[in-house]
């Protein structure tokens, strides 16, 4: 089941948020889980956790460096959310703060969807408008990137038939590049595993295609 994980790095209050989230899916019946997990020690090892997961939005803790460990990356909650970005830009990453006012927030708000202030989530009348809204950011982001990959397997088949056209080609290059992960995180779970099986197909098909188009002069 798909997730929304918190990352807090004092667990007691990173699991105490958990509460308003939880009763919420369970009011509203929703087909999501919500998780807390302490912050990883490197940024870059965010992206294949999320993968093997199945995260699809992240609540973050602003000021992530009350516990630091030495040797980990130092970050805080928007420098999380900025690196998150720059590998995907659609998922949704929320702050979560005491300290709304705070400079870095209000000069990085762009590489998240908004910060929170902590005491809204003190009852579940405060809470409602923003649960609200993540949890319809996530259903969003959910449906349009299912819909992106069933897109590609139609794209994908269309081409080993033979039939795709010009601007579907265009088209199944978009959502390439638009999937795409990079080529350094590890694909872990079933859907990126054949996701990185059908674009390595899809790029040996494009390849026999244009052997065919230089050989016999066939224009796909």
């Amino acid at each position: 089941m798909k997730k929304l994980a918190i990352i807090d790095d004092r667990e007691e209050v990173g699991r105490g948020l958990l509460k308003p989230f939880k009763r919420f899916i369970k009011a509203h019946n929703l087909k999501i889980e919500v998780v807390f997990h302490m912050p990883l020690p490197r940024l870059d090892r965010y992206v294949p956790w999320m993968i093997s997961e199945d995260i699809v939005g992240i609540i973050a803790d602003e000021n992530l460096l009350e516990q630091y460990i030495s040797g980990s990356d130092r970050y805080n909650g928007h420098d999380l959310a900025a690196y998150l970005r720059s590998v995907n830009s659609q998922i949704p990453v929320y702050i979560v703060t005491s300290y709304p006012e705070t400079e870095s927030l209000i000069n990085n708000k762009g590489d998240f969807e908004d910060f929170i202030k902590r005491i809204e989530f003190s009852s579940d009348e405060t809470a409602k408008p923003f649960l609200d809204r993540i949890f319809r950011a996530t259903q969003i982001y959910v449906e349009h990137y299912e819909e992106d990959y069933n897109n590609l397997g139609k794209l994908a088949e269309k081409l080993a038939l033979g039939l795709i056209t010009d601007k579907e080609r265009v088209e199944l290059n978009a959502l390439k590049a638009k999937l795409s992960f990079g080529d350094s995180i590890q694909i872990l779970n079933k859907k990126e595993m054949w996701y990185s099986s059908t674009l390595k197909k899809v790029k040996n098909l494009e390849e026999l295609a244009d052997k065919f188009e230089e050989k016999f002069g066939i224009d796909q």
